[in-house]
C-alpha cells in the first residue's frame, strides 16, 4: 500500500501498488480489492489518493513511467455510493507521484515526479468552459515532487524530494 484515507469511520480507502484499489476495514481486519484494472488493462501500480469531499477520490498510477515513457494516469473513483466506479481523468504523466484538490474543489495538482514538475488538471467537477492541464510549479534541484497538499488559501505544498524542501 502507498496512500491510505478514512472514507468513513472504519474504511480506508487504499492505494496498493500490487493489487490495486483497496479498502480495510479497521474493525474487521478485512482487506478488499475493489479494482485492480480499468476497462480491461492492469492498473501499472497505484501510488497517492485525495478525497474530492462528496463520496469520490482521485488517485495516481504511475507504475514504471518515467521521462522518456509518459504512461502514467490520473484516475478518479466513486466509492460513495458502494458502485466503486472508476474512470480515466487524464494520462500521459511522467510518474505521477501526489495528488492533492484545490480548495474549491475545480482542479487537480498532480506531482509529476520525472519532469520535477506540480501539473493543474481540471477535476470531473470543473464546468467552466474548456481548460487543459497546465504546469503550475516547475521545482529547481533535487529529483521531483512527491507529496502534495494545499491549503484553505489555494497554496500548493510539496516534498521536494532530494532538495532537502517542502516547495509552496
Amino acid at each position: 500500500p502507498n496512500g491510505a484515507k478514512f472514507i468513513d469511520e472504519n474504511t480506508m480507502l487504499i492505494t496498493d501498488r500490487a493489487q490495486g484499489l483497496c479498502t480495510y476495514d479497521v474493525v474487521s481486519g478485512e482487506y478488499k480489492v475493489h479494482a485492480s484494472e480499468y476497462e480491461g488493462t492492469k492498473f501499472l501500480g497505484l501510488n497517492d489518493l485525495v478525497l474530492d469531499g462528496n463520496g469520490g477520490a482521485y488517485f495516481t498510477d504511475p507504475g514504471q513511467s518515467d521521462y522518456l515513457t509518459k504512461n502514467g494516469c490520473v484516475y478518479y473513483v466513486n466509492y460513495g455510493d458502494g458502485s466503486y466506479a472508476i474512470e480515466r481523468i487524464s494520462d500521459g504523466f511522467a510518474y505521477p507521484n501526489g495528488i492533492t484538490i484545490s480548495p474549491d474543489g475545480k482542479f487537480l495538482y498532480v506531482a509529476e515526479f520525472n519532469s520535477n514538475s506540480i501539473i493543474c488538471v481540471p477535476s470531473k467537477t470543473y464546468t467552466e468552459g474548456k481548460d487543459t492541464p497546465y504546469v503550475v510549479a516547475r521545482l529547481a534541484g533535487g529529483h521531483g515532487p512527491d507529496g502534495v497538499l494545499t491549503d484553505l488559501k489555494g497554496n500548493i505544498y510539496s516534498a521536494h524530494l532530494g532538495a532537502g524542501e517542502v516547495a509552496v
